[in-house]
Protein backbone atom coordinates (compact mmCIF):
# COMPACT_ATOMS: atom_id res chain seq x y z
CA UNK A 1 0.00 0.00 0.00
CA UNK A 2 3.15 2.60 0.69
CA UNK A 3 6.44 3.35 0.58
CA UNK A 4 9.13 5.56 2.32
CA UNK A 5 11.70 7.05 0.37
CA UNK A 6 15.01 9.31 1.29
CA UNK A 7 17.26 10.68 -1.17
CA UNK A 8 20.38 11.98 0.52
CA UNK A 9 22.95 13.86 -0.89
CA UNK A 10 26.25 14.66 0.43
CA UNK A 11 28.99 16.61 -0.58
CA UNK A 12 32.24 17.64 1.03
CA UNK A 13 33.11 21.13 2.49
CA UNK A 14 29.12 21.92 1.66
CA UNK A 15 27.14 19.50 3.92
CA UNK A 16 23.76 17.13 3.39
CA UNK A 17 20.63 17.72 1.01
CA UNK A 18 18.00 15.65 2.20
CA UNK A 19 14.72 14.26 0.18
CA UNK A 20 11.37 12.26 0.59
CA UNK A 21 9.08 10.70 -0.69
CA UNK A 22 5.97 9.29 0.36
CA UNK A 23 3.63 7.05 -2.40
CA UNK A 24 0.26 6.23 -1.03
CA UNK A 25 -1.25 3.43 -3.34
CA UNK A 26 -5.48 2.69 -2.48
CA UNK A 27 -7.47 0.20 -4.40
CA UNK A 28 -10.11 1.27 -6.97
CA UNK A 29 -12.34 -0.68 -4.57
CA UNK A 30 -11.93 1.58 -1.88
CA UNK A 31 -14.11 4.21 -1.65
CA UNK A 32 -11.57 7.39 -3.10
CA UNK A 33 -13.61 10.51 -3.35
CA UNK A 34 -11.41 12.10 -0.36
CA UNK A 35 -8.22 11.69 -1.87
CA UNK A 36 -9.42 14.44 -4.46
CA UNK A 37 -10.38 16.29 -2.05
CA UNK A 38 -7.40 16.44 -0.11
CA UNK A 39 -5.28 16.76 -3.16
CA UNK A 40 -7.20 19.76 -4.40
CA UNK A 41 -6.77 21.25 -0.57
CA UNK A 42 -3.78 20.81 -0.90
CA UNK A 43 -2.59 22.46 -4.12
CA UNK A 44 -1.20 25.65 -1.67
CA UNK A 45 1.57 23.62 -0.35
CA UNK A 46 5.18 24.65 -1.41
CA UNK A 47 5.05 21.01 -3.10
CA UNK A 48 1.59 19.87 -3.48
CA UNK A 49 1.15 15.92 -3.27
CA UNK A 50 0.73 14.36 -6.76
CA UNK A 51 -2.65 11.86 -7.85
CA UNK A 52 -2.17 9.43 -10.35
CA UNK A 53 -3.55 5.72 -11.15
CA UNK A 54 -2.12 2.27 -11.96
CA UNK A 55 -3.41 -0.64 -13.27
CA UNK A 56 -6.26 -1.17 -10.14
CA UNK A 57 -5.00 1.20 -7.63
CA UNK A 58 -4.99 5.58 -7.38
CA UNK A 59 -1.39 6.50 -6.49
CA UNK A 60 -0.97 10.04 -3.82
CA UNK A 61 2.45 10.88 -4.09
CA UNK A 62 4.37 13.60 -1.30
CA UNK A 63 7.65 15.22 -1.90
CA UNK A 64 9.65 17.17 0.84
CA UNK A 65 13.08 18.64 0.11
CA UNK A 66 15.10 21.33 1.93
CA UNK A 67 15.98 23.10 -0.96
CA UNK A 68 19.81 24.06 0.21
CA UNK A 69 22.93 22.34 2.00
CA UNK A 70 23.10 22.05 5.76
CA UNK A 71 26.34 21.82 7.40
CA UNK A 72 26.56 18.81 10.03
CA UNK A 73 26.64 20.61 13.60
CA UNK A 74 24.85 20.10 16.56
CA UNK A 75 22.44 22.41 15.65
CA UNK A 76 21.14 21.10 11.81
CA UNK A 77 21.62 17.14 13.36
CA UNK A 78 18.23 17.69 14.95
CA UNK A 79 17.05 18.72 11.15
CA UNK A 80 18.71 16.05 9.82
CA UNK A 81 16.96 13.25 12.28
CA UNK A 82 13.15 15.13 12.67
CA UNK A 83 12.07 13.49 9.06
CA UNK A 84 13.24 9.75 10.01
CA UNK A 85 11.70 10.39 13.25
CA UNK A 86 8.46 11.89 11.80
CA UNK A 87 7.93 8.89 8.72
CA UNK A 88 8.47 6.52 11.42
CA UNK A 89 4.77 7.91 13.03
CA UNK A 90 3.46 8.51 9.67
CA UNK A 91 4.68 4.78 8.84
CA UNK A 92 2.78 3.56 11.61
CA UNK A 93 -0.35 5.56 11.12
CA UNK A 94 -0.44 4.35 7.77
CA UNK A 95 -0.26 0.93 8.87
CA UNK A 96 -3.05 1.14 10.76
CA UNK A 97 -5.05 2.67 8.16
CA UNK A 98 -4.27 -0.08 5.71
CA UNK A 99 -5.10 -2.73 8.23
CA UNK A 100 -9.08 -0.75 8.68
CA UNK A 101 -9.40 1.08 5.17
CA UNK A 102 -13.00 1.65 5.75
CA UNK A 103 -12.47 3.89 8.95
CA UNK A 104 -12.76 7.69 8.18
CA UNK A 105 -11.32 7.83 11.82
CA UNK A 106 -8.27 6.43 10.97
CA UNK A 107 -8.14 8.13 7.31
CA UNK A 108 -8.08 11.62 9.09
CA UNK A 109 -5.40 10.79 11.66
CA UNK A 110 -3.36 9.76 8.50
CA UNK A 111 -3.82 12.66 6.42
CA UNK A 112 -3.22 15.02 9.59
CA UNK A 113 0.01 13.23 10.16
CA UNK A 114 1.18 13.38 7.03
CA UNK A 115 -0.07 17.33 6.48
CA UNK A 116 1.76 17.75 9.69
CA UNK A 117 5.07 17.38 7.53
CA UNK A 118 4.35 17.58 4.04
CA UNK A 119 2.23 20.49 4.56
CA UNK A 120 4.67 22.37 6.61
CA UNK A 121 7.74 22.30 5.14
Amino acid sequence: WWYIRFNLDVKAGYGYFLQTELILSIPFWLESDWMLDFVIGARHWGIPPTLGTDHDELTLKFSWGRGRYYAFSDEENAHFVEPFKKHLQIAKTVDRFSENPENRFLKSYMLQIITEFYGSH
